[in-house]
């Protein structure tokens, strides 16, 4: 990983520059299984565990169209993967990526990423936990 950082409330943003595509899974179990695996102790000697939901898009997303969507609007589809996550429950990752080379017409907002996933036009990675 090259950077982490705090992007929302309880959200963070990993930018993984070197990590090649087929890697990204892989590196998300990893990072899944790395927080699971922690636990933090309290004040007094309590310890409490703490799990994740992941989601994860490569950038460019269209490799064949590289200028087609800026970082902003994957950074909207890796955040619509880890809404899927915690749908499944939690404690998982979903990773979206273009099926093909060509982005499908129109913005991919929520319902337009649910509808490329449901024909095809996106892969639907998940975590074996999901």
């Amino acid at each position: 990983m090259d950077a982490v950082g705090r992007w929302g409330g309880e959200e963070f943003l990993v930018l993984a520059r070197f990590t090649e595509r087929a890697q990204a899974a892989a590196q998300a179990e990893r990072l899944r299984r790395t927080i699971e695996e922690g636990s933090i102790t309290l004040d007094g000697g309590r310890v409490i565990r703490v799990t994740c939901s992941l989601g994860f898009a490569a950038f460019p997303f269209a490799r064949q169209q590289p200028d087609a969507l800026g970082w902003e609007p994957v950074v909207a589809i890796a955040d619509h993967a880890a809404y899927r996550a915690k749908r499944n429950g939690r404690n998982t990752w979903v990773g979206l990526r273009l099926t093909g080379d060509v982005l499908p017409e129109g913005k991919p907002t929520p319902e337009t990423l649910e509808a490329w996933a449901a024909d095809g036009r996106i892969t639907v990675e998940r975590s074996a936990m999901g």
